[in-house]
């Protein structure tokens, strides 16, 4: 149980990092539909 929320946190603090550097890199492209970026982040994060 406490190796698994360990494991939570750990990936959830690489999937925060992750997701800052693809949102900085996503930024300059205006014309992408957020709703998928959205979508998409909240799959990954579900995996």
């Amino acid at each position: 149980m406490e190796l698994k929320l360990r494991l939570v946190l750990l990936l959830d603090r690489a999937s925060g990092i992750y997701f800052n550097l693809i949102y900085q890199l996503l930024q300059p492209i205006s014309e992408l539909p957020w709703p998928k970026v959205v979508r998409m982040s909240w799959i990954l994060y579900h995996l």
